[in-house]
């Protein structure tokens, strides 16, 4: 039998609260004014939650947000930091969240030590409206249990692919699923799974998808020795490597970081003739990365650069880009965030550090 173990504190929650309130780097500052108060009201609620919070996720319009912790509850609030629904959700600690595009309707997924991934959906219907005193008005509507470990990350693809589910796990392997009737979340297919180090002490800890509309189906992919690398989905539907991330110093290449991949992010896609891709790391740096389109063609890529790296005072645990990719925040276990914004010379540039008060 497995031992669960937290083998370190997890990220600091309202680093992770900043980082995932992307939508909001863009708005007024009368409206990021008012996001910082309402994330400080959200503080007092969230502060009784009885466990290690592990995840942090904002829905897609930023006016939700659900939470995931060791006590295998997942909770969600709304934007004024009232808990709406409490619930039991796996019998291990959940590491992950995601929010479908509303599009499919109030869809959640988390994955857990237990080595699954839930599909939940909201009850809407008049009938189901007020449940019960005690009961969620969340329902799990699948199980995915294909991995053999646990699961460490689960994304939902870009609405163009469909309902469409990308997991990693500790077992090596990232796996993709697809509700082929968004009507019927009882029904998940296989899609694919490719493993990506048969290394056995290399495994995937995070992914994130291209947000691109023109691009082939794709992924980049952090894993545990700090590789980062982009897998793309040929037309057989085969996924396969296509660029590795490395750094060169004194005429040797090395992976993209020196210790474990927290987080990686891909900057939506606004017209740039390149690609940005942000990876966190535990030996203190996020570095900015970029891939150039051929413009040849519009679709392929050139190799990978690194464009910029970001040193801080102890792990980064998340990078996350806001709307346009313009701007980037970092969080850290020194309970700082910090936002970068890009320059008209493609550099980055510290906007300010925000300090966030890790204890009452």
């Amino acid at each position: 039998a497995q031992t669960e173990q937290i083998a370190e504190p997890p990220p600091p929650l309202f680093a992770l609260l900043a980082c995932a309130r992307r939508k909001f780097l863009l708005s007024s500052p009368a409206r990021r004014a008012n996001s910082m108060a309402t994330l400080g009201k959200a503080r007092l609620q969230i502060g009784s939650t009885p466990d290690v919070i592990h995840d942090v996720c904002y829905d897609w319009y930023g006016r939700r947000m659900a939470t995931s912790s060791s006590d295998q509850s997942i909770r969600v609030y709304d934007e004024v930091g009232q808990k709406e629904s409490e619930w039991k959700a796996h019998a291990g600690s959940i590491w992950r969240l995601a929010w479908a595009h509303p599009e499919f309707g109030p869809i959640l997924a988390s994955c857990s030590f237990d080595r699954k991934i839930i599909v939940w959906e909201e009850r809407t219907d008049a009938a189901e409206a007020l449940p019960a005193p005690g009961r969620s008005a969340w329902r799990a509507r699948r199980e995915i249990a294909a991995a053999h470990d646990s699961v460490t990350a689960v994304q939902f693809a870009p609405r163009r692919w469909g309902l469409v589910l990308a997991s990693c796990s500790a077992d090596r392997y990232v796996r993709i699923h697809e509700a082929p009737d968004p009507m019927d979340l009882t029904n998940w297919l296989p899609l694919a799974d490719f493993e990506v180090d048969a290394n056995r002490a290399n495994a995937p800890q995070c992914l994130a998808w291209n947000p691109s509309s023109v691009d082939a189906m794709s992924l980049v992919v952090g894993t545990t020795d700090g590789s980062v690398a982009i897998w793309v989905c040929g037309d057989g539907g085969t996924w396969a490597r296509a660029h590795v991330l490395e750094t060169t110093a004194g005429g040797k290449v090395h992976a993209a970081h020196l210790d474990r991949v927290n987080d990686v992010s891909w900057a939506a896609d606004i017209g740039r003739s390149f690609h940005l891709v942000a990876s966190a790391s535990r030996d203190k740096s996020v570095k900015v990365w970029t891939i150039q389109r051929d413009l040849g063609d519009g679709v392929s890529w050139g190799a990978p650069e690194l464009s910029c790296e970001l040193p801080h005072h102890s792990q980064a645990w998340r990078a996350e880009w806001n709307a346009c990719g313009a701007m980037l925040a970092t969080s850290v276990d020194d309970g700082t965030i910090r936002l970068y914004r890009m320059d008209a010379t493609d550099g980055w540039n510290l906007v300010r550090p925000v300090p966030v008060p890790l204890h009452q």
